[in-house]
């Protein structure tokens, strides 16, 4: 199976997905210059063909792409984790790249702020003192997220998240970053 290339953003936009004729709806949840992922119940088989129509920033793109994976959740835990399908991209049009490659710029080359990093925790970092990505769960309800914090030891990121967000977070994981 074909692992992921390249760096990929986070980006809530709404899409269609055409099929062996029927249409879904679907939520693209992140994109990359070669594939994204889809929150949808459509179910195309693996390998399959598909025509995906993206409303990006007013505008609307179609891209064909074929099903790369799929990723099936229960219904009981429909409200915690996504299920949907990856796609790799087999044609987009040019604006798609350009899009893609605005979004990975600096607000001064593209005119459009960067893409959203994980909130970072803490002081900034001196120059020798590492980062660590610090993975939370909110304890009585749903929500994850990923925070960055600079800290000198794995034990210490832990501390800083843990007192920055105060009750009701739990720590799942700390790694460098």
């Amino acid at each position: 199976m074909e692992r992921r290339r390249g760096e990929r953003l986070k980006r809530r936009v709404t899409c269609e997905i055409e099929s062996d004729g029927s249409r879904h709806t679907g939520i693209v949840l992140d994109v990359s210059p070669r594939g994204l992922f889809v929150q949808t119940d459509a179910t195309p088989p693996l390998d399959g063909t598909v025509r995906l129509r993206l409303r990006l920033d007013g505008e609307a793109l179609d891209l064909e792409a074929r099903v790369a994976r799929k990723r099936v959740v229960p219904r009981q835990l429909a409200s915690v984790t996504a299920g949907g399908l990856g796609f790799r991209i087999d044609s987009a049009p040019e604006e798609y790249f350009r899009l893609f490659s605005g979004l990975m710029s600096t607000p001064g080359e593209s005119g459009r702020p960067p893409s959203p990093a994980a909130p970072s925790v803490g002081p900034p970092p001196a120059d020798d003192e590492p980062v660590f990505r610090v993975r939370v769960k909110q304890m009585h309800g749903p929500r994850s997220r990923s925070l960055l914090v600079a800290a000198a030891t794995e034990v210490e990121a832990r501390g800083r998240a843990t007192a920055d967000l105060g009750e009701g977070w739990s720590v799942l994981e700390v790694a460098p970053a």
